[in-house]
C-alpha cells in the first residue's frame, strides 16, 4: 500500500518480517520486478537518529 500510494517512508517496530536486512532484499526485489518505487523502511528511532545527524552538519 505505501509503495503503491507513492510514499516515500514506512516506519515500522516489525523487525522480524519488514525492517529486516534478512528480508529487505527480498522485498525491493519484489517491488521492482512490479514496477514500484521502493520506500525508505526503517523503525522510527533510525529515523530520529538520521535527523540529528544531518541537523549538526
Amino acid at each position: 500500500m505505501v509503495t503503491h500510494h507513492g510514499i516515500d517512508y514506512l516506519l515500522t517496530w516489525n523487525c522480524k518480517h519488514i525492517a529486516n536486512a534478512k528480508i529487505l532484499p527480498r522485498i525491493h526485489e519484489v517491488l521492482t520486478d512490479l514496477g514500484y518505487s521502493i520506500p525508505i523502511i526503517c523503525t522510527p528511532e533510525e529515523m530520529v537518529e538520521d535527523e540529528f545527524e544531518n541537523s549538526d552538519s
